[in-house]
């Protein structure tokens, strides 16, 4: 068993991790990065920061969603997908289905967050909106113009043609935070976290000049990768808000923005564990932080390996134990293929020795 030890928490980019994504047709992942060259933070909690602010030189936002529950509006060329849960109040039907914000040094690394939270939880119970679309729109002399999705030059249409396009992602979710909560019938029992996330790429294409962001099939829009310079900026706008007994009493808003220099996408990956579906040998991973058995936390972080296949997976993996004569197993404590799995996971440098142990410690007390 060859493996490779990732965390289900910062391991490839080419999904949104912690994400338990449902059976979808057509999931596809776009990733943007670019150079942050503003940010803006500022908060009443204590004990909440931005964490080594120095270090943060680029953004990174990887959105991942169902194609095929997205819609295609032929009149302003837009392809989107608004689902307002307060309205619909099914999940379903929302074509985001993963969502990770990322800030990184001048090398490239994850400049890690500890009281932000940049991973959005999108099973979050009360959902108030989930938005994930993108637009192309073409002007000429600076009037909104319309070309019945065909390819459009220049010298057709006027002397100045321009496209104004890009990428609107937002979701919003609320929590109780005490007794009343966020439907609380009066407002003085109104006790309530809100939390907003807003992610925009855009990019006004003067006279068509620049590579557009989008291809236009006649009945969709395709994204297209980029990478290097352009004239497309980005602005990422967090606001986590708390009430109780009907008044705001903490405030938070974390802001960024600058220039979108690379646009390219993920390999797809149903179950979000971070390795594509054309190699993942455990297609609907379990994907839990730590590694539980039953109730019990074992604390050990769930890896997962090159083959897309978490500890959890391993361990769920065992069959159950029968005797010579093909009668199921009677037994009290692991099973011998349970047992071997830490000692696997030690040799193929997945865990630590310490980290077996933990595994161990669980697994017999959840028998």
């Amino acid at each position: 068993m060859k493996t490779i030890k990732k965390s289900l928490l910062a391991g490839a980019i080419c999904a949104s991790l912690g994400v338990t994504a449902p059976a979808l047709a057509d999931v596809r992942t776009i990733i943007f990065e670019g150079n942050v060259e503003y940010i803006d933070f500022y908060t009443e909690r204590e004990g909440v920061q931005l964490d080594n602010e120095e270090s943060i030189v680029r953004f990174r936002a990887i959105a991942t969603y169902d194609d095929d529950r997205m819609f295609y509006d032929e009149y302003s060329g837009m392809y989107w997908r608004d689902v307002y849960f307060e309205d619909i109040s099914d999940p379903e039907q929302a074509a985001l289905v993963g969502l990770t914000f990322q800030f990184l040094d001048a090398m490239g690394n994850v400049v890690p967050q500890s009281s932000i939270p940049l991973e959005v939880d999108l099973d979050a119970p009360q959902v108030d909106e989930s938005d994930f679309e993108f637009y192309q729109y073409y002007y000429d002399d600076g009037e909104f113009i319309v070309f019945d999705n065909e390819q459009v030059e220049p010298q057709d249409v006027g002397e100045y043609v321009s496209v104004d396009e890009g990428y609107d992602v937002e979701f919003d979710y609320r929590e109780d935070l005490e007794e009343g909560g966020c439907t609380a019938e009066f407002e003085e029992d109104y006790n309530c976290g809100e939390y907003e996330y807003d992610f925009d790429v855009y990019n006004y294409n003067y006279m068509m000049m620049e590579s557009p962001l989008f291809t236009d099939t006649g009945t969709e829009l395709e994204p297209v990768e980029h990478f290097g310079d352009g004239e497309f900026y980005f602005q990422f706008d967090h606001r986590q808000y708390e009430y109780i007994d009907g008044g705001e009493t903490s405030y938070l808003e974390l802001y960024a923005e600058g220039e979108m220099d690379t646009i390219y996408f993920g390999l797809p990956d149903a179950d979000a564990d971070g390795v594509p579906d054309d190699v993942d040998q455990c297609s609907a991973s379990l994907t839990e932080e730590t590694v539980m058995f039953g109730e019990y936390d074992s604390s050990v972080t769930n890896y997962v390996d090159e083959q897309g296949c978490t500890i959890m997976d391993h361990y769920a993996a065992c069959p159950e134990e029968t005797t010579s004569r093909g009668i199921r197993s009677v037994r009290s404590g692991p099973s011998n293929c349970e047992k071997a799995i830490s000692y696997e996971l030690v040799s193929d440098g997945v865990i630590t020795y310490s980290e077996a142990r933990l595994l161990r410690s669980a697994l017999y007390n959840s028998q």
